[in-house]
């Protein structure tokens, strides 16, 4: 289902994981500075993003949460957004949306 949202043009799918090289490749530049996985168990996808810092710098706890495996994770690269303000900082500016089966976002703050 294609994704509704402003975003779309510019969102990367990172879950489900992409197959194709482009896809692959733009959900690398959009998560670039981050350790980003995605795990599925029991029917919900755990995802978790951590920002690594240099030796002895502290940076932000990572952000871990819970959707429905069913539902489709983008992540937004800080160089595509536009001044929506219902944006989730991961590193620089840049941000997630997740969208259920239908395409329709349903969480652009994750907090």
């Amino acid at each position: 289902m294609r994704l509704k949202s402003p975003y779309a043009r510019v969102a990367a799918l990172i879950y489900p994981a992409p197959t194709t090289k482009a896809g692959k490749n733009a959900a690398k530049l959009a998560l670039a500075g981050t350790v980003t996985t995605t795990k599925v168990e029991h029917g919900k996808v755990h995802l978790k993003v951590v920002i690594p810092m240099p030796p002895g710098q502290s940076g932000p706890p990572p952000m871990t949460k819970v959707y429905p495996a069913t539902d489709r994770i983008y992540a937004v690269d800080s160089k595509s957004k536009d001044d929506h303000g219902d944006d989730t900082n991961l590193h620089d500016g840049d941000f997630l949306l997740v969208a259920n089966s239908h395409g329709a976002v349903v969480v652009r703050k994750v907090s």
